[in-house]
């Protein structure tokens, strides 16, 4: 093959590879201002607030896969806070940095979507320990939203707390959790009992 041909079709490769590159890159972009535009539009026309980053929420639970070491730069990203049934309740996207890619230096993060409704006063003063809840799993809707696959359900601090792994729930399935968790909370479907001291 004549060098010069060589030459133009090496370049002519390496152009379309930057070229996928940066469309790719492109994409994504847009896909995540598409998410987190909808997250805001659905939020507001709710009457619900949305914040881009409150990192606050990062320390406000203990349970997995809260408080993995400061060294893992969490973040709370994509924030909705509002009320249902009166109850403050809240999700976001959680992330923290799992690694650094060794091929491109890139950091690699585990996220998370989690949804979390605040637990009336005099439960919220009961140690942790001593309190739990079950699920009335005869109703249609909280069925589907507990097994929903790799969810995970757990009383932290003064919030009922569900979380599951990703970063790509949606608003509505996020606002069928917060109303499942506040329906637990309320009595409506299922229950949070205190344990006595044995």
């Amino acid at each position: 093959m004549n060098p010069s041909l060589a030459t133009a079709l090496t370049l002519a490769l390496l152009a379309l590879f930057i070229g996928a590159l940066v469309v790719g890159s492109q994409l994504r972009r847009r896909s995540k201002h598409a998410f987190r535009r909808a997250w805001a539009e659905a939020a507001t026309a709710r009457g619900w607030s949305y914040t881009e980053r409150d990192d606050r929420l990062t320390q406000a639970f203990t349970s997995k896969p809260f408080r993995r070491g400061a060294s893992r730069h969490p973040r709370a990203l994509d924030v909705i806070a509002g009320a249902i049934n009166g109850r403050p309740a809240v999700a976001f996207r959680y992330r923290y940095t799992r690694g650094t890619n060794p091929d491109n230096l890139a950091d690699i993060y585990s996220w998370f979507t989690v949804c979390a409704v605040g637990l009336p006063d005099e439960l919220a003063a009961i140690p942790q320990q001593r309190r739990s809840f079950t699920i009335d799993r005869s109703d249609k809707t909280v069925r589907q939203v507990a097994r929903a696959r790799g969810t995970t359900w757990c009383l932290d601090g003064n919030s009922l707390v569900c979380w599951q792994r990703g970063a790509n729930v949606s608003f509505a399935v996020a606002l069928a959790r917060l109303e499942v968790l506040a329906a637990v909370v309320d009595g409506q479907a299922g229950r949070i009992t205190v344990r006595a001291i044995s």
